[in-house]
Protein backbone atom coordinates (compact mmCIF):
# COMPACT_ATOMS: atom_id res chain seq x y z
CA UNK A 1 0.00 0.00 0.00
CA UNK A 2 2.92 2.59 0.71
CA UNK A 3 4.36 1.55 -2.68
CA UNK A 4 0.79 2.78 -4.36
CA UNK A 5 0.75 5.95 -2.25
CA UNK A 6 4.55 6.37 -3.28
CA UNK A 7 3.79 5.48 -6.68
CA UNK A 8 1.01 7.85 -7.02
CA UNK A 9 2.73 10.91 -5.40
CA UNK A 10 5.61 10.11 -7.32
CA UNK A 11 2.91 10.49 -10.26
CA UNK A 12 1.76 13.92 -9.18
CA UNK A 13 4.84 14.58 -8.60
CA UNK A 14 6.00 14.45 -12.34
CA UNK A 15 2.55 15.68 -13.47
CA UNK A 16 2.89 19.39 -11.78
CA UNK A 17 6.68 18.98 -13.27
CA UNK A 18 6.00 18.17 -16.62
CA UNK A 19 2.65 21.44 -16.21
CA UNK A 20 5.45 24.06 -14.90
CA UNK A 21 7.85 22.59 -17.61
CA UNK A 22 5.07 23.38 -20.29
CA UNK A 23 4.31 26.80 -18.31
CA UNK A 24 8.09 27.84 -18.31
CA UNK A 25 8.04 27.03 -22.45
CA UNK A 26 5.25 29.05 -22.99
CA UNK A 27 6.15 31.80 -20.26
CA UNK A 28 9.38 31.73 -22.41
CA UNK A 29 8.11 31.91 -25.96
CA UNK A 30 5.70 34.70 -24.97
CA UNK A 31 8.75 36.82 -23.90
CA UNK A 32 10.40 35.61 -27.16
CA UNK A 33 7.30 37.07 -28.95
CA UNK A 34 7.35 40.46 -26.78
CA UNK A 35 11.70 40.85 -27.44
CA UNK A 36 10.48 40.32 -31.40
CA UNK A 37 7.93 42.93 -30.87
CA UNK A 38 9.84 45.15 -29.33
CA UNK A 39 12.67 45.16 -31.76
CA UNK A 40 10.07 45.97 -34.64
CA UNK A 41 9.12 48.89 -33.01
CA UNK A 42 12.93 50.17 -32.61
CA UNK A 43 13.17 49.51 -36.04
CA UNK A 44 9.92 51.57 -37.00
CA UNK A 45 10.90 54.20 -34.29
CA UNK A 46 14.35 54.03 -36.25
CA UNK A 47 12.41 54.67 -39.24
CA UNK A 48 10.30 57.40 -38.09
CA UNK A 49 14.09 59.16 -36.75
CA UNK A 50 15.63 58.33 -40.77
CA UNK A 51 12.56 60.32 -41.96
CA UNK A 52 12.89 62.82 -39.39
CA UNK A 53 16.91 63.46 -41.26
CA UNK A 54 15.86 62.96 -44.61
CA UNK A 55 13.62 65.72 -44.16
CA UNK A 56 16.03 67.76 -41.90
CA UNK A 57 18.60 67.19 -45.44
CA UNK A 58 15.72 68.05 -47.76
CA UNK A 59 15.41 71.33 -45.79
CA UNK A 60 19.23 72.10 -45.72
CA UNK A 61 19.13 71.74 -49.27
CA UNK A 62 16.01 73.58 -50.16
CA UNK A 63 17.91 76.48 -47.71
CA UNK A 64 21.27 76.31 -50.38
CA UNK A 65 19.18 76.39 -53.48
CA UNK A 66 17.38 79.57 -52.05
CA UNK A 67 20.84 81.05 -50.86
CA UNK A 68 22.20 80.03 -54.35
CA UNK A 69 18.70 81.90 -56.27
CA UNK A 70 19.40 85.43 -53.46
CA UNK A 71 23.35 85.21 -55.29
CA UNK A 72 21.86 84.94 -58.48
CA UNK A 73 19.05 88.01 -57.62
CA UNK A 74 21.89 90.11 -56.41
CA UNK A 75 23.59 89.48 -59.42
CA UNK A 76 21.21 90.18 -61.85
CA UNK A 77 20.50 93.21 -59.83
CA UNK A 78 23.36 95.06 -60.69
CA UNK A 79 23.42 94.20 -64.56
CA UNK A 80 19.80 94.41 -64.83
CA UNK A 81 18.39 97.45 -66.50
CA UNK A 82 15.08 96.24 -64.57
CA UNK A 83 15.10 96.95 -60.63
CA UNK A 84 11.53 97.35 -60.37
CA UNK A 85 10.43 93.91 -61.98
CA UNK A 86 13.24 92.09 -60.18
CA UNK A 87 11.82 93.48 -57.01
CA UNK A 88 8.72 92.18 -57.59
CA UNK A 89 10.32 88.57 -58.49
CA UNK A 90 12.54 88.78 -55.38
CA UNK A 91 9.27 89.66 -52.91
CA UNK A 92 7.79 86.85 -54.87
CA UNK A 93 10.15 83.97 -54.39
CA UNK A 94 10.19 85.52 -50.68
CA UNK A 95 6.97 85.21 -49.81
CA UNK A 96 7.08 81.76 -51.58
CA UNK A 97 9.69 81.31 -49.38
CA UNK A 98 8.22 82.28 -46.07
CA UNK A 99 5.16 79.90 -46.71
CA UNK A 100 7.18 77.30 -47.75
CA UNK A 101 9.33 77.63 -44.86
CA UNK A 102 6.34 77.93 -42.55
CA UNK A 103 5.18 74.49 -44.04
CA UNK A 104 8.19 72.78 -43.69
CA UNK A 105 8.17 74.16 -39.84
CA UNK A 106 4.47 72.67 -39.38
CA UNK A 107 4.98 68.95 -41.30
CA UNK A 108 8.85 69.02 -39.16
CA UNK A 109 6.51 69.75 -35.93
CA UNK A 110 4.00 67.64 -36.74
CA UNK A 111 5.92 64.39 -37.81
CA UNK A 112 8.03 65.01 -34.49
CA UNK A 113 5.31 65.09 -31.96
CA UNK A 114 3.31 62.21 -34.22
CA UNK A 115 6.67 60.57 -33.83
CA UNK A 116 6.99 60.83 -29.87
CA UNK A 117 3.49 59.84 -29.42
CA UNK A 118 3.86 56.84 -31.47
CA UNK A 119 6.79 55.64 -29.56
CA UNK A 120 5.75 56.68 -26.32
CA UNK A 121 2.35 54.65 -26.92
CA UNK A 122 4.75 51.37 -28.35
CA UNK A 123 6.93 51.61 -25.08
CA UNK A 124 3.84 51.82 -22.92
CA UNK A 125 2.01 48.85 -24.62
CA UNK A 126 5.62 46.58 -24.25
CA UNK A 127 5.92 47.36 -20.92
CA UNK A 128 2.57 46.30 -20.03
CA UNK A 129 2.69 43.27 -22.14
CA UNK A 130 6.04 42.69 -20.47
CA UNK A 131 4.44 43.34 -16.81
CA UNK A 132 1.62 41.17 -17.30
CA UNK A 133 3.92 38.39 -19.18
CA UNK A 134 6.04 38.31 -15.67
CA UNK A 135 2.87 38.53 -13.39
CA UNK A 136 1.18 35.51 -15.05
CA UNK A 137 4.28 33.48 -14.91
CA UNK A 138 5.10 34.36 -11.21
CA UNK A 139 1.62 32.83 -10.59
CA UNK A 140 2.33 29.77 -12.90
CA UNK A 141 5.61 29.51 -10.94
CA UNK A 142 3.58 29.77 -7.38
CA UNK A 143 0.82 27.25 -8.56
CA UNK A 144 3.46 24.71 -9.62
CA UNK A 145 5.44 25.29 -6.59
CA UNK A 146 1.94 24.54 -4.26
CA UNK A 147 1.52 21.56 -6.88
CA UNK A 148 4.94 20.22 -5.61
CA UNK A 149 4.68 20.53 -2.34
CA UNK A 150 1.41 18.90 -2.47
Amino acid sequence: MATEGHQASRARLDAAETEVDIAKAVAAEEIDTTAAESRQRIEDAAAIRRAQVEAIQEESRVKAEIMRDEREDRRILEQSKFAEELKQIKESRSESRRQMRKKGDLEKELMEKDSKRKIDRMDEESRAKTSAMWDDFNLRERRGKRARED
